[in-house]
């Protein structure tokens, strides 16, 4: 296990390394000059001109800023100020995740508590109306864009009905009034994934209930429960546990279209923000952030696909 798990460190480290080459060459795409990036905002003078090029480094080889880039983003964690607010995108980053945090664990717990047992229920009961209704569930689910779900939860909870906030986080609101500035952010946000971990819960199940070890279980007198989550979910785990993982990583990386209906302070606002005014240090850092989380995701999937079944840590 200890030999497993270092081989997906070092992938990690490659990973990482990889994108940060990556992110590093967009910067030098525009004619090689990455002040014409970041600078995009008018008139410049000669002068703030100058001291980006001595602040970028850009009098030295393309090798030697790319490693005095790489020592600042490891060692001091520094992207760079924004160009619209100057203030250090690392310090924005900071500012922006409690937000993106608290929403995505949110609509994570919204995805597994509605997807996981509806989708056990439709393969339990495959061929009847509950089946109907959890595939209907997923239907809608995943076709519904998510701008327009949220949209129209905020036109029915909160201009028509006046049950729900339209949006913001809630600040100055005490708990738990608060929690109601989370329901229509969470759900538009956890709904197509929702559905997609559903129909993944399904289709695994339905292929474990019809292998041989489930029906010598029922032979042997086991009863349903057991069936159901000993054998036939843990042997179906590794898709949903997929797909699961991936999702958290995604909402916790901040979703541009939830958090800009909403008027969340999270960092899919922050992004959505920084595209609007092309301000490159802060996009990179995002980037950056997302880039991290998926990868650790990833590797956090391998291990717990080597708890899940042992043989897969000698493939």
């Amino acid at each position: 296990m200890k030999v497993f798990i270092a081989r997906r460190l070092v992938l990690v480290i490659i990973a990482i390394i990889a994108s940060t080459l990556i992110v590093f060459s967009l910067s030098r795409f525009q004619g090689g000059d990455p002040r014409y990036l970041m600078l995009n905002v008018g008139y410049t003078s000669p002068e703030i001109w100058d001291a980006w090029g001595d602040r970028l480094h850009l009098d030295k080889p393309l090798v030697v800023q790319y490693f005095i880039w790489l020592w600042n983003v490891v060692s001091k964690l520094d992207f760079g100020d924004s160009i619209k607010t100057s203030q250090p995108a690392t310090e924005m980053i900071w500012q922006f995740a409690p937000a993106s945090l608290q929403l995505g664990a949110c609509a994570w717990l919204f995805v597994m508590v509605t997807g996981i047992p509806i989708g056990i229920l439709s393969a339990v009961k495959r061929g009847t109306v509950w089946d109907a209704v959890g595939r209907t569930f997923a239907l809608f689910g995943q076709a519904l864009p998510p701008f327009w779900l949220g949209i129209m939860l905020i036109l029915i909870f909160a201009v028509n009905l006046d049950w729900l906030p339209a949006g913001t986080r809630g600040h100055g609101v005490e708990w738990p009034g608060r929690l109601l500035y989370y329901i229509m952010p969470t759900v538009t946000l956890g709904w197509l994934a929702s559905a997609t971990v559903m129909r993944m819960v399904r289709s695994s199940m339905l292929e474990v209930l019809d292998s041989e070890f489930v029906k010598l279980a029922r032979a042997k007198g086991v009863s349903q429960t057991s069936v159901i989550w000993k054998h036939a979910f843990r042997n179906a785990l590794i898709p949903p546990l997929t797909v699961s993982v991936l999702i958290l990583a995604g909402f916790i990386g901040g979703t541009v279209v939830t958090e800009t209906v909403f008027a969340w302070p999270g960092l899919g606002f922050m992004v959505y923000q920084a595209i609007n005014n092309i301000d490159f240090p802060v996009i990179t850092a995002a980037v950056m952030v997302a880039t991290v989380l998926t990868v650790m995701a990833i590797f956090l999937l391998d291990v717990l696909y080597a708890l899940v079944d042992p043989r897969i840590r000698y493939t």
